[in-house]
């Protein structure tokens, strides 16, 4: 696994990194710890068990009587509040549902098939083969603000609003550590009301 670091050392922070790492929400305790200062590699583990007992303490995670640790996703995505950019993880909560949560992380990495991203023309785009195998388009045209997802579900419960499916999803939290893409949607969360957002469903 390659080694993510967290913005800063703030246990809010850390710990919403880790969780995004992971991809689930509850998991053992010595489990946490040695993914954390081993796949992670952020901390000594001795440091790892200090971030845990101050989420802890901040109600971000709970630690159960036989020692499963069970993060707060309601607490770990509390907007961000102050002058400071809103954080990559505030925006995709913001912009994605749960049930697109779980299952953008339920992705498996081969499927997806090409990704690129041009920041001088504030182009994304990505191709992922669906569960049959069939090809799922994503197109982010920052020049024409315009953003098209297909999708393997019916689309008819999101015509007219402005969401983040899986797919789309499963790519910014990939790639969330890419500065120029974090900057890029920062600048589509800014201007949201501006842009058509296209959903497509996958026959």
């Amino acid at each position: 696994m390659v080694s993510l670091s967290p913005a800063s050392s703030d246990p809010k922070d850390v710990l919403r990194h880790v969780y995004l790492c992971l991809g689930k929400e509850s998991i053992a305790y010595q489990e946490l710890v040695f993914f954390m200062a081993f796949d992670l590699k952020l901390y000594a583990p001795s440091t790892c068990e200090k971030f845990i007992a101050q989420g802890k303490k901040q109600e971000l995670l709970d630690i159960s009587a036989d020692r499963i640790v069970t993060f707060s996703q309601q607490r770990l995505f509390q907007k961000s509040t102050g002058k400071a950019p809103p954080a990559i993880e505030d925006i995709l909560s913001e912009m994605t549902e749960e049930s697109m949560i779980n299952k953008g992380f339920a992705i498996k990495d081969d499927r997806i098939v090409v990704f690129s991203f041009d920041a001088k023309n504030s182009l994304l785009s990505a191709r992922f083969k669906s569960e049959s195998g069939k090809p799922v388009e994503i197109l982010v045209n920052g020049g024409e603000k315009t953003i098209h997802q297909d999708h393997d579900d019916d689309v008819a419960a999101y015509k007219g609003k402005r969401l983040i499916l899986k797919y789309l999803f499963k790519i910014l939290v990939k790639k969330k550590e890419d500065p120029e893409i974090a900057q890029f949607l920062r600048q589509i969360h800014a201007s949201l009301k501006d842009w058509k957002f296209d959903y497509k469903k996958v026959e």
